[in-house]
């Protein structure tokens, strides 16, 4: 009987190393994987222009082919048969939300995927001014100001609600002086601007952008744009390109034959985005933008999306708004260097410069 247990330990331990030496390997290579990883838990964020590190830890390097840091789907940088842990240095020049992906290929040929989110906020902190009033004129209390602009020195003002959204070309007291278009009613009216004759009027939550001839008393021209993915908010024009906000951080240049997307920028100053941008002007080189629901102004680098100037109209609410609604609403005339900002349903407008104030 002690012989019978003796010849089954025996085979029972055979077994157990035969085992080991036909499936150890298999064990081992499953639980050492061969692939790169971030040596960074979470996502990462930093400052435009500065030089930031990204380490890349390898695990089984002996097995690996090739490493690849991409940013944005794009390589930015490869290693091949990586042997230690790696780093990359990086300075980013535009603000926003990134994505940054090591991929790593084995000997086999198979590919692991280790993603990040980068975060990059502005390098400037924004110029504090404060909308100074120099002159105040009438307002109609009938217009929700959805969109102001001059042109060839005539001022033209788009405004929202359904049943009420019209386009009117109108004097610095409210009064129209040409032609009024109403919108169906199905339609609430959102920014405007001017380019080459053309009135472009956006509408909220529809995706349609209405087009008219400002020679002929703004004749509505047949057919319109369709935009989908975004919402009508703010409209201007760098005079190449027609600008809009959607009530995001996003910006979007869209060619203005076509209304096809360019480009986009995110508005970022230096602490992160700033969201629920509105009515756009373009002045000098910066896009101005409404803030909704606050007394603030913010001007953009149209290149980068970095904000320069924060702007506290606090005095234009106090002085102006009556039973209005809320701020919107700029104007730039080129042709006397003057601004004008109202809101919707405010009895007054006012002429106003920018001058150094506190911050918001």
């Amino acid at each position: 009987m002690r012989k019978n247990v003796k010849g089954f330990i025996v085979i029972a331990l055979m077994v157990l190393v035969g085992g080991a030496v036909l499936f150890g390997p298999l064990l081992n290579k499953d639980e050492i994987p061969t692939e790169a990883r971030f040596d960074f838990l979470g996502d990462v964020a930093t400052v435009a222009d500065l030089e930031s590190t990204i380490k890349i830890k390898l695990v089984g390097q002996e097995g690996l082919a090739k490493v690849e840091l991409l940013l944005d789907s794009k390589v930015i940088k490869s290693w091949s048969k990586p042997t230690s842990n790696l780093e990359f240095k990086f300075a980013h020049k535009d603000v926003g939300i990134f994505t940054f992906q090591v991929v790593s290929t084995d000997s086999d040929g198979l590919m692991k995927v280790d993603e990040r989110r980068l975060k990059v906020v502005s390098n400037i902190t924004p110029e504090a001014l404060t909308a100074k009033i120099v002159q105040t004129h009438v307002h109609d209390i009938n217009s929700f100001t959805q969109g102001l602009e001059f042109y060839e020195g005539r001022l033209f003002e788009g405004t929202g609600q359904r049943g009420q959204s019209k386009i009117s070309e109108i004097n610095l007291e409210g009064e129209p002086v040409g032609n009024t278009i109403k919108l169906d009613g199905t339609y609430f009216g959102e920014g405007i601007t001017m380019m080459d004759g053309i009135l472009f009027q956006l509408t909220w939550q529809k995706g349609a952008c209405f087009t008219y001839s400002i020679e002929d008393t703004l004749k509505i021209l047949p057919g319109n744009f369709n935009y989908v993915g975004q919402d009508g908010w703010g409209l201007c024009n760098d005079g190449k390109s027609l600008i809009m906000s959607d009530g995001t951080e996003r910006i979007t240049f869209r060619n203005p034959k076509t209304f096809q997307v360019e480009r986009t920028i995110n508005a970022y100053n230096n602490r992160g985005p700033l969201t629920q941008l509105n009515e756009l002007e373009y002045i000098n080189g910066k896009i101005y933008a409404n803030v909704y629901q606050t007394n603030l102004i913010v001007a953009i680098d149209p290149e980068t999306g970095k904000i320069l100037e924060q702007i506290n109209c606090d005095n234009l609410e106090v002085q102006g708004r009556g039973n209005g609604d809320v701020l919107n609403g700029i104007a730039y005339n080129p042709e006397t260097g003057k601004t004008y900002l109202t809101g919707k349903l405010w009895p007054k407008m006012f002429e106003v410069e920018f001058e150094q104030g506190r911050q918001m």
